[in-house]
């Protein structure tokens, strides 16, 4: 599934940034969740989900950078 391949991408990106950058282990952790889920998902709305959810965390640790 061609939306799966872009959204893991995205998502380990934002994985990234949340442990490396933002220094947010909770976003970090959030994010693995979705990922780990998103490997097993079979509809593209399931996968949006996931993706929100991840978002939601990512953009969340940003509020705490000054």
């Amino acid at each position: 599934m061609i939306t799966r391949n872009l959204l893991s991408l995205k998502l380990e990106g934002q994985h990234r940034i949340s442990k490396e950058s933002l220094a947010s282990p909770a976003a970090a952790g959030e994010i693995e969740t979705s990922l780990e889920a998103l490997a097993r998902v079979d509809s593209i709305d399931a996968a949006l989900k996931l993706e929100a959810k991840a978002a939601s965390a990512y953009w969340g640790a940003w509020r705490d950078v000054s």
